[in-house]
């Protein structure tokens, strides 16, 4: 039974919670790290339990690639040649567990060109209600407007 009173307002479920939420209704895999160290042992983990090898990943951010030691080259054949691209993103969405990407973070490669499994790695401070959040964040955040 529920003790709420109809006159009270709705307790609402956190942001974050509710992205994790619904981000694994959707089929995706959430991994919370306080810190580098425990990122560097969940990239270790993922590609344990994926049997993939460095060589299966690949980043279009100098940063990622630098840190993780990974490939930068982005070529035409990128799908054949890894299984992994890690990325990082513009936010992520609570209300409907999606991720916003742009062409920022895929050097202006359609979905169906990056490999098929991505690693996004974000903050909290990413996390907001919805895409209209996010969308006037990437036009107010005072760079260029990505072109996807």
């Amino acid at each position: 039974m529920d003790d709420q009173s109809d006159f009270m307002p709705k307790i609402e479920t956190p942001t974050d919670n509710r992205f994790v939420q619904n981000f694994i209704k959707n089929g995706g895999k959430f991994l919370y790290s306080e810190n580098q160290s425990e990122v560097n042992k969940n990239i270790a983990l993922i590609l344990k339990e994926n049997t993939w090898g460095k060589s299966s990943l690949i980043s279009i951010d100098k940063n990622i690639s630098k840190r993780f030691k990974l490939d930068y080259s982005f070529s035409d054949d990128l799908k054949e040649k890894t299984k992994c691209l890690i990325s990082t993103c513009e936010y992520l969405i609570a209300d409907d567990g999606s991720i916003l990407i742009s062409s920022n973070q895929v050097a202006e490669k359609k979905l169906q060109e990056l490999p098929d499994d991505i690693i996004i790695l974000a903050k909290t401070d990413q996390l907001i209600n919805n895409i209209s959040e996010g969308l006037s964040g990437i036009k107010n955040n005072g760079k260029s407007i990505p072109s996807n």
